[in-house]
């Protein structure tokens, strides 16, 4: 009676979202977070290398209050000669202020400033430190190693060497960057250079939330300081201040916090598209997907260049079940950034769920060119290949994703599913067994495990499959026909009765089924 082997695959696509918050957006900013261990970062050139060459040109930036007194101490970096670059907040409520180099003082006026990005100019005629070697911040990745030199409360020079953490968008294509490397209080305004000792920021440390944030502003910026010649403060709030509170908040994962914030945010800055970003991943983590929705594409009115929005919106409309919205969100952010493989792997997931199952080969396929370690892709892909009737694929595809996670259990499941679809019977017991070992409360696996055994002729190991996804789902009506054709070809016609009692209640259809092939056979002996 079994001369077809049935396998109900467990198609649950897997995104590449994490688990446990819901829409999981990539929260505040982050392209990509990593982890650090203490192992020394291979530089080009050794971080001492780096503060030999690049230390005779951190200054200390001292800011004097209308009595004379010392009210902020920071560093700063001598880019051209007299020329020196620190941070805003150092200097932003200096009556007048100095700059001292090796022991020797001077006076410096403001030259050019930037308060909403946090960067300011200071001009220091008789500064003839050397300047440094610029780079370039646009060519940074997470994980680049680093080293911030600054000056602490004006004390000696210090360095901290470290990696790029994470970039962080701050909207029209422009990132600010944080970093493993130290950057003590009172070191605000110092370098960062990269493994070649060009600087690539300047630092920047911010107590928010309780927490201590390093960051350093890219030091393209300094390019763009002659289009602000302003001499006072033009904000009361700079975005710089409202970002970096929103990653603290971020961190915290507080997310009532983040939406009371990201409020005010757009309330005083309706143009910055990143405070509408923070506000719909405020809305996105608590749930209020249609908010999150809004507040998203208000930001890319203002921004269409923000691959992170197009991403979180993409997921967004995958909440709401908006797939043919949530694909366009997708397709945009991996035109941005063709390498951007979570939205690729989204992106599959859209597809998949629309049944365009080649356009999501191709965009898993591509997820899995950037990132090969990626167990999801790799379980979906084989979903596809199954769909496809591509069993050698889809095998190879499951096969891959176990050995990045042999606990996965679906992936065992499912290449059951295929193994049995290509009749390879005893291989795909092999797999049902793994996949209920790991997880047990696997109906489907259950089931699959008894048709299994049922096409192998293992009526009794079939029969205990089948009442253990009973037991399990006892609604189950595909589990009750088979569980009835094996009390039929056991001869317990008690056992049949009793199935096809059941099924009359749950699925008339499949208990005219079991009537067919198993009751009435009895009945006519």
């Amino acid at each position: 009676m079994w001369s077809v082997f049935l396998g109900k695959q467990v198609n649950a696509l897997r995104t590449s979202q994490a688990s446990g918050s819901g829409i999981a957006c990539r929260l505040g900013l982050a392209l990509l977070a990593l982890a650090f261990s203490a192992v020394t970062p291979a530089f080009a050139k050794t971080p001492q290398q780096i503060f030999a060459q690049d230390a005779p040109s951190i200054v200390v930036v001292t800011a004097y209050d209308a009595s004379g007194q010392p009210a902020m101490l920071g560093s700063g970096v001598v880019i051209a000669r007299g020329q020196v670059v620190t941070n805003c907040h150092v200097i932003k409520d200096a009556v007048s202020l100095r700059v001292k180099q090796n022991n020797t003082t001077y006076k410096a006026t403001l030259h050019y400033a930037d308060f909403d990005r946090d960067v300011c100019q200071l001009s220091v005629p008789e500064l003839t430190a050397p300047p440094i070697s610029m780079g370039d911040a646009k060519t940074l990745q997470p994980g680049a190693e680093v080293v911030a030199i600054g000056a602490p409360e004006g004390l000696e020079l210090t360095i901290s060497s470290g990696l790029v953490s994470s970039l962080r968008d701050f909207g029209n294509g422009t990132k600010i960057i944080q970093t493993s490397a130290a950057i003590s209080p009172g070191s605000s305004g110092g370098g960062l250079f990269d493994d070649e000792g060009r600087l690539v920021g300047i630092t920047a440390a911010y107590f928010k939330e309780g927490q201590n944030l390093n960051f350093a502003l890219p030091a393209n910026w300094i390019a763009q300081l002659p289009d602000h010649p302003a001499k006072v403060r033009t904000v009361e709030t700079s975005t710089v201040d409202w970002m970096t509170t929103t990653v603290a908040l971020e961190a915290k994962n507080d997310w009532s916090g983040l939406l009371d914030h990201a409020r005010r945010w757009v309330h005083a800055q309706p143009q910055v598209g990143m405070g509408w970003f923070a506000l719909g991943v405020a809305y996105g983590d608590l749930h209020q997907y249609a908010a999150a929705k809004n507040a998203y594409e208000q930001g890319i009115t203002i921004d269409p260049t923000n691959v992170d929005a197009w991403y979180n919106l993409g997921n967004i409309y995958s909440a709401l079940h908006q797939y043919a919205a949530a694909q366009s969100a997708y397709e945009r952010a991996v035109k941005l950034d063709p390498t951007f493989e979570k939205a690729w792997s989204n992106l599959g997931v859209v597809y998949d769920a629309l049944h365009q199952y080649a356009a999501a080969e191709n965009a898993y396929e591509q997820g899995i060119k950037i990132d090969p370690t990626n167990v999801n892709t790799w379980y979906n892909l084989g979903n596809v290949y199954n769909a496809l009737h591509q069993y050698a694929a889809a095998q190879s595809a499951y096969k891959q994703a176990i050995k990045l996670d042999p606990t996965f259990e679906k992936a065992w499941s499912n290449l059951g599913v295929v193994y049995g679809s290509s009749h390879k019977l005893a291989a795909a017991q092999s797999a049902y067994e793994r996949a209920v070992k790991l997880d047990p409360t696997d109906v489907e696996a259950w089931f699959n495990l008894g048709n299994c055994y049922g096409a192998l002729r293992q009526s009794a190991a079939a029969k205990s499959a089948f009442e253990h996804a009973i037991k399990l789902d006892p609604t189950d009506a595909q589990a009750w026909l088979s569980l009835g054709v094996i009390y039929s070809m056991e001869g317990n016609r008690d056992g049949a009765n009793e199935a096809y009692q059941h099924l009359r209640k749950l699925d008339p259809a499949q208990a005219d089924k079991l009537f067919n092939i198993a009751i009435l056979p009895q009945d006519q002996h």
